[in-house]
């Protein structure tokens, strides 16, 4: 059998890309901490100098890790590998990613250059990188759509200059698995260096994402690439992960990640993302189907139910695990059966929230087919109590126009949508709002049995990311 696959997770960095995934600081650094203890070889960030906010957030992220390599991309010239390496240079394990597309079209159009130039550009770019770092990767965007000539004299140009690993992308996604397994297979034995790790990453166009990655392994790839829940059309870590272990003997690789915690990963995204929870499939032995052994004990003390937290997979502080035990209790009192997921789907919610300037203390709503629907709330403002009365069109309007009055500020309601999280009749309902304030967008979320209460909480955990983000008290 083959080394370990190295599997690259890109999740964070679609976050900075995909508008759709808007989440915060606390956020990406909750998500790292638990890439890492699943075990994710690498772990890739956004870019580093697009923001100060953006630097700050990969500066935290590289101190935070402790064992796995801490990828941050960086554009191909040295005002941004510069700003890369400030970024990243206190993580244990540093590496710059510097990718090109190669295609004729994409150097044309979005390069406006010709080929010498594109090389010159690697060359350069790489080597600059290469006296910073000593962890250097390269892929060659667009590859499956370019000359393979000119493929192959980039990437031999990138390990000339110093790139420690290089690779491919099918930037559009319109590969069969056996085109792709020909194609790498080719590509790895005209490059032909055993010093140098090959790497791939897929897109999900034609829902070959997974399908391709595993004929990349298959045709000899050292890396791939993946994302949580399949995000940014990116492979599915889930799937693919899942598809590994289950096939050992059909794959010839092993992978590092710990199967028993991936779902906690996948739950955590989807918790603080619109994005639905990666399927986990050829788990059996694994602990993640839905049994008796899921079912909880109400009666559970805090103690108890610290370590059941723990055994999760999830590294909580003391205020947090405190936080989400009340919250079980709450719940308790409210459903029959109380199970893993609901815990989990809690954690999602609750575990990466930002300081609660203010948070919800009760609310009486009166609504009905004939009448105009009115809503009471009392809000704390840290600890002082906030009351308002008002009318709206439905329960949901109402409470958000009180909540709007009781604060003083006008706030812009982008967008709100409900769904369940989890299974039943009396399910916990999932709120997501955007709140639009001073030309940007800020995501809010709760988690409830009241589809009403979740929309306030939801509303209200908006405007806090907002005031902490913007700095306002």
């Amino acid at each position: 059998m083959r080394n370990a696959i190295l599997i690259k997770d890109c999740t964070l960095k679609n976050c900075e890309t995909d508008k759709a995934l808007n989440i915060s600081f606390k956020e990406k650094l909750e998500i790292a901490r638990q890439l890492e203890n699943i075990n994710t070889d690498i772990i890739e960030t956004g870019f580093a100098d697009t923001s100060q906010g953006a630097f700050i957030a990969v500066k935290t992220i590289a101190s935070n890790l402790k064992k796995s390599i801490l990828c941050c991309p960086s554009q191909a010239f040295k005002a941004s590998i510069d700003k890369t390496y400030e970024a990243i240079k206190g993580a244990v394990r540093p590496r710059i990613h510097i990718s090109l597309p190669v295609s004729s079209v994409n150097m044309e159009y979005q390069l406006h250059m010709k080929k010498n130039q594109v090389v010159e550009t690697v060359r350069q770019s790489i080597s600059y990188a290469k006296t910073l770092f000593s962890d250097v990767e390269f892929t060659a965007l667009d590859a499956t759509r370019s000359d393979r000539d000119f493929l192959i004299e980039i990437i031999n140009t990138a390990m000339d200059a110093g790139a420690t690993t290089v690779g491919v992308e099918d930037s559009v996604g319109h590969m069969l698995p056996d085109e792709m397994h020909s194609f790498l297979t080719d590509l790895i034995k005209s490059i032909g260096r055993d010093n140098i790790a090959f790497s791939f990453r897929a897109k999900n166009e034609l829902g070959m994402a997974v399908a391709n990655t595993l004929s990349a392994i298959k045709a000899g790839v050292h890396q791939i690439t993946c994302a949580i829940n399949g995000t940014a059309n990116d492979a599915s870590l889930e799937e693919t992960v899942s598809a590994i272990h289950t096939r050992q003997d059909a794959m010839n690789v092993q992978c590092n990640m710990l199967i028993d915690q991936l779902n906690r990963a996948s739950v955590l995204l989807s918790g603080i993302t619109d994005i639905k929870n990666g399927k986990i499939r050829g788990t059996a032995g694994t602990g993640l189907h839905i049994s008796e052994s899921d079912l909880l004990d109400k009666e559970m003390d805090f103690y108890s139910f610290r370590t059941f937290v723990e055994r999760l997979g999830y590294t909580l502080t003391e205020k947090d695990i405190e936080r989400i035990y009340d919250m079980f209790k709450e719940l308790c009192a409210k459903k029959q059966q109380v199970y893993t997921m609901d815990i989990e789907a809690i954690i999602g919610r609750e575990a990466v929230q930002v300081p609660r300037i203010y948070r919800l203390d009760r609310f009486v709503i009166n609504s009905g087919n004939n009448i105009t629907s009115t809503a009471f709330i009392r809000l704390m403002y840290y600890e002082k109590p906030l009351e308002g009365v008002g009318m709206g069109d439905g329960p949901i309007d109402a409470a958000f126009h009180v909540i709007e009055q009781i604060m003083g500020m006008n706030i812009e309601l982008f967008d709100f949508n409900l769904k369940s999280v989890t299974e039943g009749k009396d399910a916990l309902g999932a709120a997501t709002v955007k709140i639009r304030y001073n030309g940007k967008i800020h995501v809010g979320r709760g988690l409830s049995t009241d589809v009403i209460e979740s929309s306030i909480l939801a509303y209200i955990n908006a405007v806090n990311k907002m005031l902490f983000e913007e700095g306002i008290q």
